[in-house]
C-alpha cells in the first residue's frame, strides 16, 4: 500500500479536528528521494511536525531533523501563519523543499590567554598543518593547533595587536597594531621559531584591519584610524629576507631614538639577538606603494572581492589571472559607508551607506567563484549569488547585494544586544554565516530567515549550586565582549572560533550543511 496514503491516513485520524493543508515535498539532495504524492497535514504544523512526517514517508532507520523552504524562505512558524503573512493560497498544495537541518555547533576547546583577544585568523602552514592565530591586548601573537595545543607565543608589538592575517602559502604572518605599524613574520608552524622580516610603516594612527589579495604577487591592503587605506607590495617586503645588514632602533624611556647597526647573522635572513623586545625593534622599514582616501572616519574592515560578476574562474588560486577576473577592494568605515575600489584606477566605483557605523566585513565571493565556477563551470541557479556581509554598532548584521541598483539593498539580521564585532561566511555554504558581538554571543544564521539558527553564549560557565542550578545568571554577570570571529574549513571540518575580553578563544565544530 502507498506509504504517502498511510501517513496521510494516520494524520487525518489523529488530527481530524484541525484544518488540513495540502503539501508536496521536494528535494535537491540526491541522498533523498522525495515522495511524489501530495498529502494533507494540519495547517498548524511547524517544521518539527513536518520533519516527523517526512521521516515516516522516507522510512528512515534513524531520525533526521529537516528544515523546509517555501519559495526560498525558511519555515520558522506554522504553515498557516506563513501562508497567511505572504497572502498565499491555502487551497493549493504548498511546495516544501526539504534538506537536513544544520545542527548546533559543538564546543571543542576553550584556549586561555594571559590577556584579552582582539583578532584571530586561520593559518595553514606550508606542511599542511592547520592552526589558529590570535592577537592580544598585550601585543602578543599566539598559535594553537586544532587539538588545543599552544604552539607559539611571540611578543610581536609593544601595543595591542588589532589584526592578524597570513599568506596563502602558509609561510608568513602579518600583524597590525595600535603602534601605527604592521610587522611581517616568517613562521613554519609547529614548534618552529618566529622570525622577523620587516616593519610596514606609513599609517599615522592605529592600524585596524588588513586584507591580502590572492595570486603569486599579493598586495596587502591596510586600514586604520587615520581614515586611509594603504596598499603594500608583499614582494618588496619579502625582499628584506635577503638583507645582510640591518639597523636596530632602540627606543629609550624618554622617547628618544638611539640607532645602532648590527650584523643580521652569519646565516642568510637570521634574526639578530635582541635583549629587550619592548625597548628595541628592528628597523627594516617598508613604505606603502599607494594610498586610497575617501573615508571620513576609521577604516574598520577590508575585503578583496571580484569586480566582474559572473565571470568564470578557470584557473586555480595559485595561478590566478587578473585578466579573467578583475579584483576589487571593499572597505567599511565608522562613517557608515561601504566602498568598492577599482585597484587599477585606485578610485571608488560604488558607494553603499548603512544607518550606522560598520565594524566588520565578510562575503561569499570566494565560495561562489572558486567553488561554483571553477574550471569554467556554471553557477548553481539556486545560489544567492555574490553577497556582502557587514556587522554594525546597532547590533545588526546586514547582507548586501552589490548587483542591485547602487548596491542599496540591505537586509538586517538582528540577534545581538551590542556591537557586532565579527562576521564570517560559512566555508561550505553560500547561505550560512556567523556573527559575534559585545553581548558575548556567537550566532549562526541562514540568510533565508531573519531568525537565528543557533546562538551560544561564549563565557565561562557560572558556578553550580547544590541542586545543580547556576548561582549566577547571565544578567548578573558582565558579558564577555567578543572582539573577533573566524569560520574556516580546517582539517576536513568546518570550525568557528571567537575571542574577546576574557582572554579565551572559543573553538566550535560545525557540521557541514547538506545540499540546500
Amino acid at each position: 500500500m502507498d506509504r504517502c496514503w498511510l501517513v496521510a491516513r494516520r494524520m487525518s485520524d489523529t488530527e481530524s479536528s484541525l484544518t488540513q493543508q495540502p503539501v508536496r515535498f521536494v528535494s535537491r539532495d540526491p541522498a533523498y528521494e522525495a515522495p511524489e504524492s501530495t498529502i494533507h497535514v494540519p495547517a498548524t504544523a511547524t517544521r518539527k511536525l513536518l520533519s516527523r512526517v517526512l521521516n515516516q514517508l522516507l522510512d528512515l532507520e534513524s531520525p533526521v531533523t529537516f528544515d523546509f523552504l517555501i519559495k526560498g524562505t525558511l519555515l520558522r512558524t506554522s504553515l498557516e501563519k506563513f501562508l497567511e503573512r505572504r497572502e498565499m493560497s491555502t487551497e493549493d498544495a504548498a511546495e516544501l523543499e526539504f534538506f537536513e537541518a544544520l545542527p548546533p555547533p559543538e564546543q571543542a576547546h576553550e584556549l586561555p590567554h594571559e590577556d584579552g583577544i582582539i583578532c584571530c585568523s586561520p593559518f595553514v602552514s606550508k606542511q599542511g598543518s592547520s592552526h589558529i592565530l590570535t592577537g592580544c591586548f598585550d601585543g602578543s601573537l599566539h598559535a594553537w593547533d586544532l587539538q588545543g595545543t599552544h604552539l607559539m607565543q611571540h611578543q610581536a608589538h609593544d601595543y595591542p595587536i588589532t589584526t592578524v592575517t597570513c599568506t596563502s602559502n602558509g609561510s608568513h604572518i602579518i600583524t597590525g597594531a595600535k603602534d601605527h605599524t604592521l610587522s611581517l613574520w616568517r613562521w613554519a608552524g609547529l614548534q618552529s621559531p618566529v622570525q622577523y622580516v620587516c616593519t610596514l610603516v606609513g599609517h599615522t594612527d592605529s592600524v585596524q584591519c588588513t586584507a591580502l589579495s590572492p595570486g603569486r604577487r599579493p598586495v596587502l591592503a591596510t586600514g586604520g584610524w587615520d581614515h586611509t587605506i594603504r596598499l603594500w607590495s608583499l614582494s618588496d617586503a619579502l625582499a628584506h629576507r635577503d638583507t645582510e645588514k640591518t639597523t636596530i632602533r632602540t627606543s629609550s624611556a624618554d622617547g628618544d631614538d638611539d640607532t645602532t647597526e648590527a650584523l643580521a647573522g652569519r646565516k642568510r635572513g637570521a634574526e639578530p639577538l635582541i635583549t629587550s623586545v619592548r625597548r628595541r625593534r628592528l628597523a627594516r622599514e617598508v613604505s606603502p606603494v599607494a594610498e586610497l582616501t575617501g573615508h571620513r572616519a576609521c577604516v574598520s574592515a577590508l575585503l578583496y572581492g571580484y569586480d566582474t560578476y559572473g565571470t568564470p574562474v578557470t584557473e586555480q588560486p595559485d595561478t590566478f589571472n587578473p585578466a579573467l577576473v578583475e579584483l576589487c577592494l571593499w572597505s567599511a568605515s565608522w562613517d557608515h559607508s561601504l566602498f568598492r575600489w577599482n585597484l587599477e584606477t585606485r578610485s571608488r566605483v560604488l558607494e553603499m551607506h548603512a544607518p550606522c557605523a560598520a565594524l566588520c566585513l565578510a562575503s561569499n565571493h570566494a565560495l561562489t567563484h572558486a567553488q561554483q565556477l571553477v574550471k569554467g563551470g556554471s553557477p548553481d541557479p539556486a545560489s544567492p549569488g555574490l553577497l556582502l556581509l557587514s556587522g554594525h554598532v546597532d547590533g545588526a548584521a546586514r547582507v548586501w547585494d552589490p548587483r542591485q541598483a547602487q548596491g542599496s539593498v540591505s537586509r538586517p539580521y538582528r540577534g545581538h544586544d551590542g556591537f557586532v564585532t565579527g562576521v564570517a561566511w560559512a566555508p561550505s555554504s553560500p547561505y550560512h554565516f556567523s556573527s559575534c558581538g559585545h553581548d558575548g554571543k556567537t550566532i549562526l544564521w541562514d540568510i533565508r530567515s531573519r531568525r537565528p539558527l543557533h546562538a551560544k553564549h561564549c563565557t565561562q560557565e557560572a558556578p553550580q549550586g547544590p541542586e545543580g542550578e547556576e548561582t549566577a545568571s547571565l544578567g548578573d554577570t558582565e558579558p564577555n565582549h567578543l572582539q573577533c570571529q573566524m569560520y574556516a574549513h580546517l582539517n576536513g571540518a568546518d570550525r568557528m572560533a571567537c575571542g574577546g575580553d576574557d582572554g579565551r578563544l572559543y573553538v566550535l565544530n560545525v557540521s557541514p550543511p547538506s545540499v540546500s
